[in-house]
């Protein structure tokens, strides 16, 4: 015997190399999948295969990805509620009832639920640029 071991590997992880021994240099695991016109998933499989037979060696990284959800781009249209509040606050120049500032707020056309009012007081008052009062009616 002279040491040498066939290896038959499936199609995907055959091609995989060759796409790696062309290209020659390291590459992104969606890069690979374009060029083999599969899914990244699919691929991962044969990687893992390839890294276990040690044919190939792997470099992992993960990426933390920012994006916006549907509130937050409703945000960008309408602004932060913390902010309409203030706003609504030095327009008015008054000092209101929680319970009427959507009706205040809409008299100077900004829209503010109760809701939003809510966690904007809780979110103001926390950072110090508000404070609630109690005040007693007669």
């Amino acid at each position: 015997m002279n040491g040498n071991r066939e290896l038959i590997l499936p199609p995907q992880e055959f091609d995989l190399l060759k796409v790696l021994r062309d290209v020659n240099a390291p590459m992104k695991v969606e890069e690979v999948a374009s060029r083999l016109g599969t899914d990244v998933n699919s691929l991962m499989r044969s990687i893992a295969e390839l890294e276990n037979l040690g044919l190939i060696l792997t470099n992992k990284s993960t990426r933390r990805i920012i994006e916006l959800t549907e509130e937050g781009r409703k945000y960008v249209e309408t602004g932060l509620p913390e902010v309409r509040l203030v706003k609504v606050l030095l327009s008015c120049k008054c000092k209101p009832g929680i319970n009427d500032m959507p009706n205040i707020a809409r008299e100077h056309g900004i829209s503010l639920s109760l809701n939003e009012i809510n966690y904007a007081l809780s979110s103001l008052t926390k950072m110090g640029i508000i404070r609630l009062v109690r005040a007693l009616l007669n």
